[in-house]
Parts: structure tokens; C-alpha cells; sequence
């Protein structure tokens, strides 16, 4: 699975989180290194532990606590990231971006 395989993957469960398409589509171009727990997409700890949950069904891993408690669950580039270090990524090199 390439990256953006993964991040079309998380944008389909970002639709169910964020229903106004519109509001996503401007979040998901301009705020995917953005905190998701800050002004811009408002979510608090009940959307991070759906969004957690829903991730690790969805791509079928098990993400380490280690991944919550260092604050690295918290913006979409970092939760690419994050499944790109559990599945096998074709282009390692992009999920930096």
C-alpha cells in the first residue's frame, strides 16, 4: 500500500467524522499538520478515541500507546504516518510529506 492509498483510505473515515464535505475537503488541503484537537477541526478526546479506533479497524493494525501518549495521534500527516509504519508502504519517503 503506497501513502496515498493510505491517506484516500483516512480521508473516508475522516468523511464519516466531518459529514460537510466541503469543510473537510478545505481541511484535509490546508490543515493535515494541524493539531486535530485545535481551533481549526474542533475535535476533543471522544473524536480521538473514534478516530483511534476507527483507524486501527479500518487498516486492520494494532497502534502502540506509545503513539497516544507522545502526542503523535493528533494531526492527519502524523496518523499516515503512523499506519505507514505498521503496513508495508511502497514510497516510505512520502508519508514524511
Amino acid at each position: 500500500m503506497d501513502v496515498n492509498e493510505i491517506r484516500t483510505i483516512l480521508y473516508g473515515v475522516m468523511q464519516k467524522m466531518i459529514p460537510q464535505e466541503e469543510r473537510l475537503k478545505k481541511l484535509w488541503q490546508n490543515g493535515r499538520s494541524l493539531p486535530l484537537t485545535g481551533e481549526q477541526w474542533g475535535f476533543d478526546g471522544i473524536h480521538l478515541t473514534y478516530l483511534f479506533l476507527e483507524v486501527e479497524n479500518v487498516f486492520q493494525i494494532k497502534i502502540s500507546p506509545k503513539f497516544v501518549t507522545n502526542y503523535q495521534f493528533n494531526t492527519i500527516d502524523s496518523i499516515v504516518n503512523i499506519v505507514a509504519h505498521y503496513l508495508p508502504v511502497t514510497n516510505r519517503k512520502e508519508a514524511a510529506k
